[in-house]
């Protein structure tokens, strides 16, 4: 029988006891050469058992504490959801009012906002929604977000631009887009534009391309006003190399930075001159009331009611545009 399984059951004492009754014992039975020499063979036996027997206990009370140890599982938030499916960034639009269609969570309710005005409507059972807007003049942005029943959120934006004129060059078999950015280089019937993004784009220019300044009460102006260090919108027909042949340019500014915020919440206070919102995070938003805006009066609304507000962020001030009852 091995050492190491015979004196498994040995407690620290009881080992060394035995080493020196073993020793003793040889030594008194043999010689003094022989004794040291088999004593000196057995010790390091026993002392290799030991050290075998130890290990494999560690090992053993390791796996069984690593079998047993249950890491515990989450399962992760499925984060609310908006699309805009008819409209993409820098799509050119000529027709207004526009019926914008996306997905969204089931049954949420969903506020559009443009530069001037904010639309409500409501998804339906499947996520999907069709929400029929009015689109100012130009180059704008336009801000979705949709609401759950709990006042979760999700947004998305979409910079685009609508031009009545422009639906004389649309062209079915390719896609009506707009280059927005710096003028960089201006050679024999090319643009060169620094996007937005730092995308080098290049355009194509005609006889019959139109320009328009903008920023000069939208005057009809020659293709030599165009300079370098310009903001423009190139609108035109995508070819398949992605120049574009531009057909209507409008010199103008950027666009200044969004400040439309729409915000779902629970009144906690209302006067004739203030109303106080509750946002689904805990938030305390303090609105003082204008003249006029979009919605139900003062007089409609109670305390603990929920509503959707939108509207501008003005310097530390929130600038109330609309008023809206959640669609049930």
């Amino acid at each position: 029988m091995p050492f190491y399984i015979f004196y498994a059951g040995l407690t620290r004492g009881h080992f060394y006891a035995y080493i020196s009754s073993l020793s003793i014992f040889i030594l008194n039975k043999m010689r003094k050469e022989t004794a040291l020499a088999i004593f000196a063979g057995i010790s390091i036996g026993l002392i290799t058992a030991f050290g075998i027997w130890k290990a494999t206990s560690s090992i053993k009370r390791n796996t069984q504490e690593t079998e047993t140890f249950e890491t515990p599982t989450t399962t992760p938030k499925q984060n609310l959801i908006l699309t805009i499916a008819n409209m993409s960034d820098f799509d050119v639009v000529t027709e207004s009012p526009k019926i914008v269609n996306g997905m969204t969570k089931s049954l949420s309710n969903i506020v559009i906002s443009t530069a001037d005005k904010d639309f409500l409507g409501k998804a339906k059972e499947d996520g999907s929604f069709e929400l029929e807007i009015e689109l100012p003049v130009g180059f704008s942005e336009i801000k979705a977000v949709s609401f759950d029943s709990k006042g979760d959120l999700a947004e998305t934006k979409v910079k685009i631009i609508y031009s009545e004129e422009f639906e004389k060059y649309i062209d079915p078999t390719k896609k009506s887009k707009a280059y927005v950015g710096t003028v960089t280089d201006i050679s024999s019937g090319t643009i060169q534009i620094k996007a937005i993004n730092g995308e080098i784009l290049q355009a194509g220019t005609a006889d019959d391309t139109t320009y328009i300044n903008v920023l000069k009460k939208s005057a009809v102006v020659k293709a030599t006003d165009l300079a370098i260090g310009d903001y423009i919108v190139a609108m035109g027909l995508l070819n398949g190399n992605k120049v574009l042949s531009a057909k209507r340019i409008l010199i103008t500014s950027e666009l200044m930075d969004d400040k439309k915020e729409i915000v779902w919440g629970k009144i906690s206070e209302i006067t004739k001159k203030k109303l106080t919102l509750i946002k689904n995070n805990g938030e305390t938003l303090e609105i003082i009331l204008p003249k006029t805006w979009n919605g139900p009066d003062v007089s409609d609304l109670n305390e603990d009611q929920t509503i959707i507000v939108a509207g501008n962020i003005v310097g530390e001030t929130y600038s109330l545009r609309s008023i809206f009852t959640p669609v049930e």
